[in-house]
């Protein structure tokens, strides 16, 4: 057989490989393949990130309820109380919205609480001199609750180059929502205060601008500062700056003092000790500072001012909080002491009134001053009132239901007014200030006793947060509400 037909007969091979069309099909099989697994990688993730920032939240949900908690089975009753309802437009600044996520007309709460606690305290800042010795302690406090304003990198650090060192302070009042150009200050802080000069003494002006604040990111606070005093010297004098010659402490707990006008010190967060005791709190709010000790009424009269304004302007102010410590420095390192919530951007606080609270009786029993008398059993079906901002039952007779509430309203004027004015365009405000007559709603003549300003303290608190993670993973955040029974020290608060 010839070569060439043994070439003719061998068999022929087959050749391998894949037509264009199943390559093509080959690609968008795994095309799919990989979208379907990027789209399990991706829901995954957002699971885990959601779930994450759920647990966030409640890790720091539940450090806040025990904190509330526990400041207010404290409460002192020879301190005052007083509630500040704030209600601020979402579009307040025209640039930008506060809060992203909600629309234009909304309004975010910024609440504000504060009251007084007993017990053992000492101060969380730091201290004038070095070292572990904390003497600095007290047996009275004040407590606040509710937004706190942030001036981030603004504020600007400690200037370490000056003798002795500045810090940077606002020299106007902040609040949680301002933005644009403040007025700053160079605040002194003396460490070695032995020739007895003002540690508080601005030291120079200067000028900062705020960016629009992400209401995500305003921070809920809690400020407590001790009463201390260990001297007889006058308010305005040098040596209230420090207690015990070791703890920096503020002259004044109020924002405007009528014995030293605008004292910015509490509001500044670098400072929790204050020279103003409880009694001291008591006489200036009772009475006019010298020369002319002058009783002042409690409802508003303009003149003298009245105790109502006196708590509600000078205790009731947001103090400064920041996340992160402008510099290692420890004066700059106390403003992250006061943040308890690092993301919250609503504080709703309300208050309400057991059933009967306010009710005078005789030795038999009988009534002789219904002050505030809430019928729950007769009335089972009708919502237990909650007062505030927003409340159904308005506390100066605004469709309020005389046979649910009882038919005296003599202490209701007395409590609350609406609206305040001062805060700006876009801000609603409402005040309930509890002042010392808990329990005197009669006068000699047996008359509902108008002047003295009778106010029987709420019976319980209801504080709604609305909580972000730190990232803000969770649109809308997660709001919390806690309900807080006052305890009753054996006045008419709570009967």
């Amino acid at each position: 057989m010839t070569p060439r037909a043994r070439h003719r007969r061998a068999p022929r091979r087959s050749r391998c490989g894949f037509t264009l069309t199943e390559l093509m099909i080959a690609i968008v099989v795994l095309i799919g393949v990989l979208l379907a697994t990027s789209k399990i990688f991706s829901t995954t993730s957002k699971v885990t990130s959601a779930g994450k920032a759920a647990a966030d939240i409640m890790q720091e949900v539940s450090a806040i309820e025990r904190q509330i908690r526990a400041d207010f089975a404290r409460l002192s009753r020879d301190g005052v109380l007083a509630i500040r309802n704030v209600a601020v437009d979402n579009d307040v600044n025209p640039a930008v919205l506060l809060n992203p996520n909600l629309p234009p007309d909304a309004k975010l709460r910024c609440d504000q609480i504060v009251f007084f606690a007993d017990g053992v305290q000492s101060p969380q800042t730091f201290l004038v001199g070095a070292g572990l010795n904390h003497k600095g302690q007290g047996t009275s406090g004040r407590v606040y609750y509710g937004h706190v304003f942030q001036l981030g990198e603004a504020g600007g650090p400690v200037d370490l180059d000056r003798s002795p060192i500045v810090a940077r302070d606002p020299a106007e009042v902040v609040y949680p929502w301002t933005s644009g150009q403040i007025d700053m200050q160079f605040t002194k802080f003396d460490h070695n205060n032995s020739n007895g000069t003002d540690m508080f003494e601005a030291q120079g002006s200067f000028t900062t601008n705020l960016p629009p604040p992400d209401a995500r990111t305003w921070g809920f606070g809690r400020q407590a500062v001790i009463l201390v005093d260990d001297d007889k010297n006058a308010i305005d004098s040098n040596d209230k700056t420090e207690y015990l010659g070791q703890v920096l402490a503020a002259r004044s707990l109020f924002l405007q003092d009528p014995r030293l006008g605008f004292a910015p010190q509490i509001m500044h967060g670098r400072v929790d000790a204050s020279a103003m005791e409880l009694n001291e709190l008591r006489q200036l709010v009772q009475y006019t500072p010298f020369p002319a000790y002058l009783p002042r009424p409690w409802s508003r009269s303009g003149n003298p001012p009245d105790q109502f304004s006196t708590i509600a302007r000078g205790l009731l102010y947001y103090p400064r909080a920041e996340r992160y410590a402008p510099s290692m420095h420890r004066i700059d390192q106390a403003l992250t002491s006061h943040l308890l919530g690092s993301a919250c951007s609503s504080v709703r606080i309300e208050w309400t009134y057991a059933e009967g609270a306010g009710v005078v009786r005789d030795p038999l029993g009988d009534v002789l001053f219904a002050g505030f008398a809430i019928d729950y059993a007769t009335y089972p079906s009708q919502p237990h009132p909650w007062f505030g901002m927003d409340a159904p039952y308005d506390t100066e007779g605004n469709g309020r239901d005389t046979a649910w509430f009882g038919a005296s309203t003599v202490f209701f004027e007395n409590v609350e007014r609406y609206p305040i004015t001062g805060f700006g365009a876009g801000v609603d405000v409402y005040e309930a200030v509890f002042g010392y007559n808990q329990s005197e709603p009669l006068d000699s003549f047996g008359v509902p006793h108008q002047t003295l300003g009778y106010t029987p303290w709420p019976s319980a608190i209801r504080i709604t947060l609305t909580i972000h993670d730190p990232a803000t993973t969770l649109e809308g955040g997660r709001d919390v509400q806690f309900v807080i029974r006052l305890p009753d020290r054996g006045g008419l608060a709570s009967r």
